[in-house]
């Protein structure tokens, strides 16, 4: 190594001081704005960001025709992946189809439970996958060579540990 280049490479090393804008902090009302919380909104038609999403109207799955055979695609699909995924054999069902307002569903979701947000490139969107605690319990017991068939054992009060978390994040993508 030459002289030149020895004395070059420390001052390479050196981190860029931090550019302002990059470390902005948003104030409360951008905060508001982006989730949706107006200061004076009376009416419901104009919210926006996710209190519109949260609060939206309700869409009858009747008027979605092709979404019976999407569900029956995806429970084929959804069988198929499992069982390759934990060597076992999975069963996969559709019990029924109903549809409620998102803000609704939010709030029915049992905790503690492992909510995903995918893209669909397809559709140019995102979407969102819960995973229940007993979903979660039993996949993590398979995985690690726990008893089949059993009654699975929760615990509760605890948050998922990192194994349980990143099995599950497999089992997600491998489903999607």
């Amino acid at each position: 190594m030459s002289g030149d280049a020895a004395e070059a490479a420390p001052e390479s090393w050196e981190q860029p001081e931090p550019d302002a804008a990059s470390e902005r902090i948003l104030n409360q009302d951008e905060i508001d704005s982006l989730l949706g919380f107006g200061l004076g909104e009376e009416d419901n038609s104009g919210r926006t960001g996710v209190r519109a999403i949260i609060n939206s109207a309700l869409v009858s799955y009747e008027r979605l025709p092709m979404l019976e055979i999407v569900f029956d695609r995806l429970v084929r699909l959804m069988t198929t992946s499992l069982r390759n995924f934990t060597s076992d054999n999975v069963e996969v069902s559709l019990d029924q189809i109903t549809s409620i307002r998102f803000g609704d569903y939010l709030n029915s979701i049992p905790l503690p439970a492992i909510i995903a947000v995918f893209r669909a490139e397809q559709l140019d969107n995102f979407g969102l996958a819960t995973v229940d605690s007993n979903l979660i319990y039993s996949v993590v017991d398979v995985l690690l060579g726990g008893r089949r068939g059993g009654i699975s054992t929760r615990v509760e009060g605890r948050p998922y540990t990192t194994i349980e978390r990143m099995l599950v994040t497999r089992m997600i993508e491998v489903v999607l």
